[in-house]
């Protein structure tokens, strides 16, 4: 082997390795997230916002992944706030 394909090899071997570290949780302001989670946000005085859809425009979306978040702005009688697509 020449060195241009040993150099090729290492970078491979490297960026195969450093894959499994990399895929990991994200936190925001946490040091150590959840295990269980993929996002872990933490504050004591911020909350989180949600994309905020009118009734028309939750309806257009198009197959909607299971447990979408949103909240919805227009007058609704049941009750106002988040739902769960």
């Amino acid at each position: 082997m020449n060195k241009t394909q040993i150099k090729n090899y290492s970078i491979a071997g490297l960026f195969l390795l450093s894959a499994g570290i990399l895929n990991a949780q994200v936190g925001i302001n946490t040091s150590s997230p959840d295990p269980s989670s993929v996002l872990d946000i933490s504050s004591t005085i911020k909350g989180v916002l949600l994309p905020r859809l009118t009734t028309a425009q939750r309806n257009a979306i198009s197959n909607p992944a299971t447990g979408l978040l949103i909240y919805e702005t227009s007058p609704v009688n049941k009750f106002s706030g988040y739902i769960c697509l």
